[in-house]
This record gives structure tokens, sequence and C-alpha cells, in this order.
């Protein structure tokens, strides 16, 4: 059963590296939803950018990626 639903933006930066680091030995427990955002999207920006996420949080998936 999942209890934790966290919600983030790429603007958030350093605190995503932090909340992966917290989150690593849970992430199976924990829905997580990231936003990317910015005036004009195509594929290669929009995977560069959930790409970059996905480092920062240390983790191989998200369960939300949004357009913001």
């Amino acid at each position: 059963m999942v209890s934790i639903f966290i919600d983030t933006i790429e603007g958030y930066g350093k605190s995503k590296e932090t909340l992966g680091d917290l989150l690593k030995d849970y992430r199976e427990d924990i829905v997580i939803a990231t936003k990317v955002g910015g005036n004009y999207f195509d594929y290669n920006i929009l995977e560069k950018r959930l790409l970059g996420s996905l480092e920062r949080l240390k983790t191989d998936f998200v369960n939300l990626c949004q357009i913001h």
C-alpha cells in the first residue's frame, strides 16, 4: 500500500538530490511525480529534462511526469 506521494519540479535542483538520498531504501513504496517546464517542447528536450530529474532523484523511474 502506497502512503506517500511526492510532487517535485526540475527547478528544485539540489533538494531533489537530497530527496533521492532519503528515499533510496523506500523507492518502491513511494509515488513520485515530477514536472518539466518551458515554452517549447519536443521529444528530445523532454527526454533530456526527465533524465536530469531521474539522475538528481537517484532513481530509474518516476510514476508521473507532467508538462508544466
